[in-house]
């Protein structure tokens, strides 16, 4: 198995919080900062779903 085909995120990839879709934080679509984290999101909707209720995603 080639170790690229892996699904895991790599050290250019985060995790959606939301959707837990893979996301280049270069490349995301949206950030905020929440606390002491910066979040990406893969989309707006996934984003405004975020602040609506971030405690959900912790």
């Amino acid at each position: 198995m080639d170790e690229n085909s892996s699904s895991a995120p790599t050290i250019k990839q985060v995790l959606c919080p939301v959707c837990n879709m893979l996301v280049d934080p270069r490349e995301a679509v949206e950030k905020i900062e929440h606390g002491e984290h910066a979040h990406y999101f893969c989309s707006a909707e996934c984003r405004k779903e975020f602040e609506a209720d971030p405690k959900k995603f912790h």
